[in-house]
């Protein structure tokens, strides 16, 4: 817990929420574009059309903004010998798990971000089901 919290403080001025941000924002613009453009009778399936762009969505997107935040998580341990600093206090595995868990983390608040805008995207363009929480 102390390795995840030393994650945070390291990481909060590396603006590492901007690339979160512009993730959600990219998506949401394309998403938006996408579904402006439907024909009434593909918003009669909306909420599927919106859940099989994303997949596509997220095949191209998801890949780049990890690996942009893994890199700038990763950054300032590569500047100098920062990882053998590290090494004193703990070890590479503990170092490495909390680093993986920060990531998810922010990943994860990412995502949820994420699918509360596009089901509200999807609400506020007016999809005549329910959202298929199941799907």
């Amino acid at each position: 817990m102390k390795l995840l919290r030393m994650e945070f403080f390291k990481c909060r001025r590396r603006k590492i929420a901007l690339i979160c941000l512009a993730f959600v924002a990219v998506q949401l613009a394309w998403m938006g574009r996408t579904l402006t453009q439907m024909e009434p009778r593909e918003l009669a399936q909306g909420w599927m059309s919106l859940l099989y762009n994303l997949a596509v969505i997220d095949a191209v997107m998801l890949p780049l903004t990890i690996s942009a935040l893994a890199s700038r998580n990763c950054e300032m341990e590569h500047k100098g010998s920062t990882w053998k600093l590290w090494e004193t206090v703990t070890t590479p595995q503990r170092l490495f798990g909390a680093k993986l868990a920060w990531g998810a983390i922010l990943v994860g608040g990412m995502l949820l971000l994420r699918t509360v805008l596009l089901s509200l995207l999807g609400l506020a363009v007016g999809f005549p089901t329910q959202i298929p929480w199941g799907k």
